[in-house]
């Protein structure tokens, strides 16, 4: 993922009440200082992913692979 600012980046997997990911962002030198991050994620199946952000982050990008 690309993000900036500080703070975390939470990914919820359909209603699992814990988290597969999550990954601290930051801090950036600005708000559009945009920063490579990362974590690994493990979902199986089709599902609805959430995405929480915590502080001032800006998520630019999310990508998956698999």
């Amino acid at each position: 993922m690309t993000a900036a600012g500080a703070g975390e980046v939470t990914f919820y997997a359909g209603t699992a009440p814990v988290p597969p990911a999550r990954v601290t962002v930051g801090p950036t030198d600005g708000p559009y200082a945009h920063a490579l991050a990362g974590a690994p994620c493990h979902v199986r199946g089709v599902t609805d992913l959430r995405v929480e952000l915590r502080g001032p982050v800006r998520l630019a990008h999310v990508g998956f692979s698999g």
